[in-house]
């Protein structure tokens, strides 16, 4: 499970995907959404006659989701773009409920189930999404509940947690990312790998030495990307 500390952050817990969750045969929202129809059709359409490897370039540098039309690509202009325009803002995190879902929606399971090992990672998120966050007031905050998040998982024998948030040969290559929060299939296929030869389990001292470490370089990037929020369209 990929933790997004962004998510238990929110307020509330409603969502537009709940009633995939429902114990019904068919979830009518959503196969009869223009949005999804129009995708369906277009999969249907495009990949009739489309050799594999066209339907399989999301394995490499484009987000064709529902389709082998790309529609972004993970490059660094991409990037760029998206940090100029960006209006992505997370909640400004109250820390004793964020702790208390932490709790609610996951390590209740953990509890529950002793019997099962957990492999929780945190994602790569591109540096600028730091950046992004010590602009608008929120990086301690959030760096905050990331070392209270791995606190709470050290106290569980059967939870192993790897942290790619500071592997900066992932995090400060700006070709893999479509946004400050989307990576590559390729890095997909990377984070799969390691988790499997059981790479990037951290001690708690090591992991909060590495908290530090998004910090400072962060901090280095930051003037680059104030620049880009500035650049004229």
């Amino acid at each position: 499970m990929g933790i997004d500390i962004f998510s238990f952050a929110k307020k509330s817990e409603n969502s537009n995907y709940l009633y995939l969750y429902e114990d019904r045969l068919f979830p009518c929202e959503y196969f009869f959404s223009a949005d999804t129809a129009e995708a369906i059709a277009d999969v249907l359409i495009t990949n009739i006659s489309a050799p594999y490897d066209r339907i399989s370039r999301h394995q490499l540098d484009e987000d064709v989701m529902f389709s082998n039309k790309p529609r972004f690509k993970y490059d660094r202009k991409t990037l760029e773009k998206d940090v100029h325009k960006s209006a992505y803002s997370p909640v400004m995190p109250d820390p004793a409920r964020t702790i208390a879902n932490f709790d609610r929606h996951l390590f209740v399971h953990v509890r529950n189930h002793p019997e099962i090992r957990f492999d929780l990672f945190l994602p790569p998120y591109n540096i600028y999404l730091w950046c992004l966050l010590r602009e608008q007031g929120k990086l301690e905050p959030y760096l905050h509940l990331r070392d209270v998040f791995a606190r709470m998982a050290a106290e569980y024998p059967n939870v192993r947690i790897y942290d790619f948030q500071a592997e900066f040969d992932i995090v400060c290559s700006l070709d893999v990312y479509k946004d400050v929060t989307h990576y590559s299939p390729k890095i997909n296929t990377r984070i799969i790998q390691d988790i499997g030869s059981a790479r990037h389990i951290f001690p708690l001292a090591e992991f909060r030495r590495r908290t530090a470490l998004i910090r400072s370089r962060s901090a280095e990037f930051q003037p680059a990307f104030d620049e880009l929020r500035r650049k004229k369209p």
